[in-house]
């Protein structure tokens, strides 16, 4: 005799080729007791089987695909937590931390719908949702909105229209530091293991003004002194020696760009220069400040200097590769947050 043994324990091929070879023999006309002794399965099993047969026929032994845990979620309650975590913090929600994380979705989740999720499924969920960890863009808390948009909609629009009534050149302004103790770009190494770069342990930075349009002129100075009223009019002043005509140039509120000598300086220009300023905090605004992660993913950090005079030959050559080069120079201006331009 066949001993009993668990049907659920074979693989679903095996199981559907019992279901059918068992009613095929049925069909013959062989007795369920007697097909039932050769599987060795429960005898209540073959009579499940012609049911299901008498009921839909052959097609209805075969075999189907599991269908798995069911979602706890509804597609609605998915597409919330969506809405809830895109473009949110979660202080808003009364938690102490300002960047998300799993734990902090699923007790979210938690929270609003009484549902418990694991860090698991958590991050399933986020990524069948599209939402992938980041590295967040830095937003001070003194920033004002109303003031970005104001900008944005009256204040940039203003003065672009008042540009073009006396042919003024629009350019935006901006200084960077670059230090010799930067952090390293990214490299490649076996999966697990950290790679290590040799690097110097010395400390030193040079700095860089910028000035650029948005058809693509482009003008830089590289200085080692820190940034004050003196040293912006020299830079203002080499950089005017380039120009022709009369120029627009926004910046930021700076205390070297905004003291009183330096008020009084650009009034020495007449109506050659005009100076305006973006609004706090929002460095975002100013296509400067894309060429100058360029310039440090592409210079500094990738190319490791060990003093301070490398480091300021390798600033020099980066930047000087985009003069001249418009196309390149307009190419920055395509950032989704500088769409006001």
């Amino acid at each position: 005799m066949v001993a009993r043994k668990d049907g659920r324990s074979l693989g679903r091929t095996t199981q559907e080729f019992l279901r059918v070879n068992s009613i095929e023999r049925w069909l013959d006309g062989e007795s369920p007791q007697q097909i039932i002794k050769t599987t060795g399965l429960c005898p209540t099993t073959i009579y499940k089987w012609i049911d299901v047969y008498e009921e839909g026929g052959m097609e209805a032994l075969a075999s189907t695909k599991a269908t798995g845990a069911q979602p706890k979620l509804t597609p609605e309650q998915q597409m919330q937590v969506r809405q809830m975590v895109v473009g949110k913090d979660p202080r808003q929600y009364g938690f102490d931390f300002g960047l998300w994380t799993r734990q902090i979705v699923s007790e979210l989740i938690q929270k609003r719908f009484n549902v418990t999720l694991k860090l698991t499924a958590v991050g399933a969920l986020l990524a069948r949702l599209e939402i992938t960890p980041q590295k967040p863009m830095r937003c001070a808390y003194e920033r004002d909105p109303k003031a970005v948009e104001e900008w944005k909609r009256k204040r940039y629009p203003k003065i672009r229209r008042e540009a073009k009534k006396i042919g003024a050149e629009i350019l935006f302004w901006d200084e960077s530091g670059y230090r010799l103790d930067d952090q390293v770009g990214r490299t490649w190494g076996k999966r697990g293991q950290t790679p290590k770069v040799d690097v110097t342990g010395k400390r030193g930075r040079t700095n860089s003004a910028i000035a650029m349009s948005p058809t693509g002129a482009f003008w830089f100075e590289e200085f080692t002194e820190n940034l004050n009223s003196e040293m912006f009019c020299g830079l203002l002043d080499r950089f005017m020696t380039t120009r022709r005509g009369k120029v627009f140039l926004i910046t930021d509120s700076h205390p070297g760009h905004t003291s009183k000598r330096t008020t009084e300086h650009i009034a020495s220009y007449g109506d050659r220069l005009r100076v305006e300023f973006l609004p706090g905090y929002a460095p975002e605004l100013n296509p400067v400040e894309y060429v100058n992660h360029y310039a440090k993913a592409e210079g500094p950090r990738k190319q490791l200097p060990d003093s301070v005079n490398a480091l300021r030959a390798i600033v020099d050559s980066t930047l000087s590769k985009l003069k001249g080069q418009f196309a390149m120079v307009k190419a920055f201006f395509k950032h989704p947050a500088l769409s006001y331009i």
